[in-house]
Parts: C-alpha cells; structure tokens; sequence
C-alpha cells in the first residue's frame, strides 16, 4: 500500500497556476484544475461553449451531463468537486506541519496536538479531543492519535466507515445504497485502472516504435548523407572540369539578357516619365482650362489613352514566345522545296541547317538576321549533323558510312573524314567530344543500339537499346520508324526520340533519356492528354529540359529533367507551322530556333512563364 510520502507532489499541483489545488474540480477527463484557475481558463479559450482540456485537449461541451448551462459559474458547478485530493492533501498537510491544534491555532494559540480527526481533517489538542468527544455531531467521528497518524497506512486514514456517511433527508437510503453498490463500484473502478493501464501500455508501446523508427531513419539519413558525400566527391571532379564552359555560357546569357532588361527599364523609365507630365497636364486642364479648352485637346487626350492602353494590353501578352527573326533556308541556286532536317546554333550567334533535298546545298550557314554567309556541300546525302568543342560540326553520311568534319569559322570547310564500320542514322555530341551515334538496322536480326564513338572513330561503348525500350515491349528493328538523340550541354546524359508501331497503322513517340552506361534516368510516353502527334526531333538544354518538334501539332512541346510534359511552348497561334526540326540557341534554352517544312527558319524568345 502506498505511503504518502510517495505520493508525488504533481498530484496535489494544479498545472495552470502551478501552485497546491484549491477548490480542485475535475473535468470529465479525470484532470483536475483549481477552480478559480478553471474559470479564468474557459472564460478566454472556450468558443461556442467548447473549451479544451489544458493537459489532453479533451473536447468538452456545456451539455455535459445533459445540463444545459448559460454561465461559467454555472458551467463550473457540473464539474465534480474532488474531496479525494482535498483529503489526500490535508493529511499530507497534517504529517509534514508542526503538531499544533488547529482550533487553539484559530484562538491565537498553540498547543501541541495530540489527535486528528478523520472526518473534519483538523488535529486537536487533548482539551479539544474531550469538547470532540462530548459534542453530539462529532461524537462519532473517527479520531486518530499523532502517532498513529505518522504510521497509519493510507487507506485507513482515507477512508471513512459507512457508518459516518450522512445524508440528511434520505441516510438510510444512502447506506443501504452504499452496501449494495459498493463492491461492485470497486469492481468496476479496477476494470477501468485495467482499460486505462492497457491504453497506457499501447501509448508507451506506441512511443517505442516511434522511437525505433526515428533511429532508423536517423540511421538511414545518416547513411544516405555518406553515401551523398561519397557521390559528391565523385562529381566535384567533373564538375570543375565543365565549370569554366558553363560560367562563360551563363555570362554570355547573362550579358544578352541585361542588355534587353536594361532597354526594357530604361522604356518603362522613359514612359513614366511621359506619363507623368500628361497626368500634371491633365490636372492643370481640369483646374484653369476653360471648356472650351477642353473641348479643343479632348482628341488629343483620348488618342493618347488608347495608346497607352493599347501598350499596356500588348505588355500583357509578352508571355508568349517572341518572334525574334525569320527568314528562309534556301540559297539561290536552290529549288523550290527544302527538307531541312537539321539545325545547329554556333557560339557566334550563327545557325547552320541540314538541307535533305537532293538538289539544294547540303550544308548552309546563316547569321541571325537571315543573312547566307557560307554553304557546303559534304559529298553525299547527309542524315544528321552535331557540333564538338572547338567548333567544329560533324556531318553523318550513312550511304558513305563516313563522319566529315567541317570548320564552322567564316566559311564551312571540311577539315576531315573518318570511316566508320557502321552507317549512322543520328548523331549526337556530348561537351567532351564523344559521340553518340544511332546506326542504321539493315536487318530484321540486327540489334539496335547507340555506339559511342570517339572524333577517330574509335567505337568506346555501345548500349543496346532493346534494354533500354524493355520497358515499352517494342519489337526492333522491323517498328522502329523515325530516330534523334540529343546530349544535355552539361549532364551528358542522352535523350533518345524514336516513333515505333506496335499495331499496323498506329504511331506513338517514345523519349527515352539515359546515362552513358545504358541507365534509364526517365521516360515518356505520349498520353490523349499531351497532343504530341508526330515528333520529328529532339533537342535539350543546360537544365536538361527536352524540346520535341511536333510536325502534325504545329508545336513545339517541352518536356522537364525527369520526363514530366510540360506544355507547349511554342504553337500555331505563335506562326509556328509544320515544324521539322529545333535547336536551342543558348544553354539556358531562352531562344529555339525552328525550321519549317516550307523552308523557313524561325527564332523564338521563349519567356520564363513557358
């Protein structure tokens, strides 16, 4: 049985003001507060009658007990009064305080006590015990000697016999109430310490496997964050080598885009400006004009709103793609059609495209402003073309099975030839000069892959591609209708575009981007809802955002890092039409160059809402 001593002090302590209990009341919730304490806490945290346990943020409502009340006071007198703490907190008071009779102490007077009363909670003196004793109303009441009360166990100094339980109108009732119920409230009361002891468990239990749980996922960060440091330390190598490339290229794009955001503000400065004197122009006119005034420059006023407007609305409507430049792909000794298959942007703000048509110049080079600076003819029909550091352009001619380097200074010239075993379809140059190459399948057992060459032609790997599209279940070679491939700028990782046919008359585009060891990174699969129709080719930029040329959509659609459909951002609305090819002109992907199936080619701002 539990001494008093052991009680802990928490039990007698209100948790609101921090002090012992007084006038403890208990919330349905079995958490007791002063009641002062209580009163001053609902009055400022109820709403609409609901206030919350400060302990478990019990919900409790003013109908509890099916007592509907209008007052705090009120609210309070239906929380049950807890004499058991009063009691428990006398006789704690009563063993640790000086032996002195409460009744002499009340008279000023201090007299070692030498009983405690039971039933009133106070100790007396030995002249006090015999008034006690005489008295009718408190003949009957259980007296304790000081002694006895320093070894008494709890429940005998606690509890009261059900003789001394008093009831003024109804005590025999109550008593035989008492007699009857008694053990069975005892029985039921330890059921209910059982309940609460097995939730207690489950809480603690709870609290173990979240506890274990934390120090897995303690254990699991920390062993994600060494294995980021190991994969860090990797990459810090690689990446100061591609440092100095991608600084001068962000520079460039920076310079480009300061110079527009300068003329960009100083118009807006130049605006506000002009604005500013029409608006104190107005304000005089409407002070000192005569009507007649006004009558004479009300013309002039609404034609300068509506172009202000005007301007405004057409401001607005700059977060479409902006028209740059177009101008068309063809030479003069061309013919009247052009199949431009290819399209490259130089570090000089240049464009060479790739003219498939038999009769054209296969090569053409271009300024910005439609200007032909230089055309070249490789010696064959070419099939792609990419372009290697040092600004060279590598031109694959399959029926040759030939790669023909051509100088990409003033002029185009061809600076070298090297054979190759294979004849490649399409071609792509990653920043250390390795290039990815798509060979052509001749027969229904060859197996399709990407090879990776080096500038002599050296075959370095090859990725079979059967592997890479096992997750698409497409049949190579005889479904493969149309390929491109592309290298991110920076990532060097490799986006393949291929259309397969897995049901006669039935096309679909599949994008595939991997890593140089056959690795999957992401995919995509057109949907209904992506109204990617025909995809002709693929071109990525430093962020390693893809952007597909979509003929039959008239549209150039973008796709995100992890293969996610991001929209179109460039669409018929824009001029764009029958697209065959697409380049982006800076790292950032800020200006894509499009080449049209009429021969034209098109350059687009694309603005940072596409």
């Amino acid at each position: 049985m539990a001494s008093i001593e052991q009680l802990t002090e928490d039990l007698f302590t209100c948790t609101l003001c921090l002090e012992k209990l007084r006038d403890p009341r208990t919330l349905p919730c079995l958490h007791t507060f002063c009641r002062m304490c209580l009163q001053s806490y609902i009055s400022k945290t109820s709403q609409d009658w609901i206030f919350w346990c400060p302990l478990c943020e019990h919900e409790i409502h003013r109908k509890y007990q099916g007592v509907r009340v209008s007052s705090v006071d009120q609210w309070l007198e239906t929380f049950i009064p807890n004499g058991f703490l009063g009691k428990i907190s006398s006789v704690k008071a009563a063993r640790i305080k000086e032996k002195a009779c409460d009744i002499c102490r009340h008279e000023r007077v201090l007299v070692d006590a030498a009983f405690w009363c039971a039933e009133c909670l106070e100790m007396l003196c030995e002249d006090c015990h015999r008034v006690h004793r005489r008295s009718k109303a408190s003949r009957h009441h259980k007296m304790i000697t000081v002694d006895e009360l320093q070894n008494e166990t709890l429940e005998k100094l606690i509890r009261a016999p059900m003789s001394t339980v008093k009831c003024p109108e109804h005590k025999e009732c109550l008593l035989n109430l008492l007699e009857k119920l008694g053990p069975n409230l005892r029985t039921d009361m330890q059921e209910a310490k059982r309940r609460v002891e097995v939730c207690r468990q489950e809480a603690t239990n709870s609290a173990d496997a979240i506890n274990r749980h934390m120090a897995s996922l303690t254990t699991s960060r920390n062993d994600t964050l060494s294995h980021l440091t190991q994969v860090k330390d990797q990459l810090i190598e690689l990446i100061n080598k591609r440092a100095e490339r991608a600084a001068a290229q962000i520079e460039s794009t920076y310079s480009r885009q300061r110079d527009l955001l300068t003329h960009q503000k100083r118009a807006c400065d130049v605006k506000h400006l002009a604005l500013g004197r029409t608006s104190l122009f107005l304000v005089n006119m409407l002070m000192y004009a005569t009507d007649l005034d006004i009558l004479n420059n009300f013309g002039n006023v609404i034609t300068h709103i509506t172009l202000v407007e005007r301007e405004k609305l057409e401001t607005e409507k700059s977060g479409r793609p902006k028209l740059i430049a177009s101008f068309s792909g063809r030479c003069n000794n061309d013919t009247m059609k052009t199949d431009i298959r290819g399209i490259l942007a130089l570090d000089d703000g240049c464009l060479v495209v790739m003219d498939l048509q038999f009769r054209n110049k296969r090569l053409k080079k271009f300024n910005q402003r439609g200007k032909l600076m230089s055309h070249l003819d490789p010696g064959d029909c070419p099939s792609s073309i990419t372009l290697i550091p040092d600004m060279k352009i590598v031109v694959s001619l399959p029926k040759a099975k030939e790669l023909v380097f051509v100088s990409a200074g003033v002029a185009l010239q061809v600076s070298g030839r090297i054979k190759t075993s294979k004849p490649y379809l399409a071609i792509a140059s990653s920043p250390d000069g390795v290039i990815a190459a798509i060979p052509v399948v001749t027969t229904s057992t060859e197996l399709l892959a990407i090879d990776l060459i080096s500038v002599n032609g050296e075959l370095l790997h090859s990725i079979p591609m059967d592997r890479c599209m096992q997750p698409f279940r497409v049949c190579f070679p005889q479904n493969v209708k149309r390929l491109d491939i592309t290298v991110s700028p920076f990532l060097s990782d490799l986006t393949c575009l291929f259309t397969h046919n897995n049901n006669p008359g039935s096309g679909k585009e599949v994008f595939v981007s991997m890593t140089y060891q056959g690795e999957i990174t992401c995919s995509y699969t057109p949907t209904p809802l992506h109204d990617v129709n025909r995809a002709m080719a693929v071109d990525c930029d430093a962020m390693d955002n893809a952007y597909i040329a979509d003929k039959d959509a008239n549209a150039i659609h973008m796709l995100n890092s992890e293969g996610a459909y991001q929209g179109m951002v460039i669409g018929r609305r824009d001029g764009i039409r029958e697209p065959l090819s697409v380049c982006k002109m800076d790292a950032a992907g800020s200006t894509i160059a499009v080449a049209q199936v009429n021969g034209d080619i098109r350059l687009y701002q694309i603005s940072k809402q596409n």
